[in-house]
């Protein structure tokens, strides 16, 4: 009952109906909402009282076959866009930051130096490969590290091949050794090591980078993904969500589609955090005494007037205006839009399937105008008519 009288009072004031001219009607109406409110709690305004709003106030657009095509090609081309976007802005990310990284104050490595050790025996000699690790240091603010039996070096704005190189010299240097080799890694803390995933996926935390780098697919199929069936409500279908990747790095995000991950070879970059969510992107309003089972539904990004009508168990035929049903836009401008579908015809039909449905819109189909004695008799002859009385009344 609250959801339907906000409903109500929303589109009552929104058609200008409060005006002096039509004050008797709008008190009229809503006299009858308050008092039908224990009976039937999702009736609402007829077609032909939205069919007359407030011009002033609302753009009433008649929806054609062609119209409708044009709109969902609008709307197609509107998130091929945006996903278009969004993988740019991934790209962007991985080209400025997969280039090699270079030491710098603050960074976090591990070293290990490896050597071979000689075994003298007749006539031949054998080596054995040893290896010391050195430890976890931390790059000092001016650039240095302090390392076993080479004291101070700088490394600062040094790959980590090159810190392998300038390393693995100073040790042959010293002479102790044979055949010195030292290995410079990230350590596992800080962005360097990996990327973080969450959300539906079955092995979510860290995915270690790699030599080579990783892709956000070969990422996804590391961590697993979960099903992502929900269940809406005991008078709606199972809904099947598309699953989306959301990307976060250094205070940003970009979003795409999953098939967009298996289809493009989006590079990671270190430091990323990948969410993957099976998510309703779509949330629609069903509201009038005409449709089956009322009530707000999720869909994904593609959805049309069938599919909503069809969620919400369809047209009553017991009391909707077979004739048209209507969509309230989303409030985006100072004159709102009511989209009209006819209901009678083929080309209406068509239109349906193809006309594209927004988030936060409100899809409204009103009761017949007039239901006719055998229509009303057919309603409350189950509780109202005994048997034998059923057939004069409807004579």
């Amino acid at each position: 009952m609250g959801e339907f009288w906000i409903f109500g009072y929303r589109l009552f004031h929104s058609l200008g109906l409060y005006a002096m001219n039509y004050r008797p009607i709008y008190s009229l109406i809503l006299t009858g909402m308050l008092s039908a409110c224990a009976t039937l709690p999702h009736s609402g305004p007829s077609a032909g009282t939205l069919l007359k709003a407030d011009r002033s106030r609302f753009s009433v657009v008649h929806v054609t076959n062609e119209v409708a095509a044009e709109m969902a090609s609008q709307q197609k081309a509107k998130q091929e866009e945006q996903v278009s976007q969004a993988v740019q802005k991934i790209e962007s990310w991985s080209e400025k930051n997969n280039s090699p990284r270079k030491i710098a104050p603050g960074s976090v490595v591990h070293m290990t130096l490896w050597y071979r050790e000689l075994h003298l025996f007749t006539g031949s000699g054998l080596a054995k490969s040893l290896s010391v690790p050195l430890g976890t240091y931390r790059i000092s603010d001016n650039g240095d590290v302090t390392l076993p039996y080479l004291g101070s070096v700088h490394l600062q704005g040094r790959t980590l091949p090159e810190a392998d190189r300038l390393l693995s010299a100073d040790y042959l240097k010293l002479g102790q050794f044979v055949d010195p080799y030292v290995e410079v890694k990230w350590a596992n803390q800080g962005y360097q090591q990996g990327v973080l995933v969450s959300g539906d996926v079955r092995n979510p935390g860290y995915v270690p980078w790699i030599s080579g780098g990783l892709s956000l697919a070969k990422i996804l199929a590391t961590s697993g993904l979960s099903k992502g069936t929900v269940h809406v409500s005991a008078s709606a279908p199972t809904v099947d969500f598309p699953t989306w990747v959301s990307v976060y790095y250094r205070g940003h995000v970009a979003q795409v589609p999953l098939q967009v991950v298996w289809s493009t070879d989006l590079s990671a970059t270190p430091g990323e955090r990948i969410v993957v969510q099976h998510k309703a992107e779509t949330h629609i309003t069903v509201l009038g005494g005409g449709v089956v089972h009322p009530g707000v539904y999720d869909f994904g990004n593609d959805v049309d007037v069938n599919r909503v009508l069809a969620a919400a168990g369809g047209l009553s035929s017991a009391t909707a205006n077979d004739r048209v049903v209507f969509v309230l836009e989303e409030r985006m401008a100072s004159k709102q839009r009511i989209y009209t579908l006819r209901w009678d015809d083929a080309q209406g039909l068509f239109a349906a399937g193809r006309f594209p449905m927004h988030n936060g819109e409100t899809l409204y189909v009103p009761t017949a105008p007039v239901v006719p004695l055998t229509k009303a008799v057919q309603i409350f002859s189950g509780f109202m008519l005994p048997p034998a009385l059923l057939a004069n009344a409807v004579k």
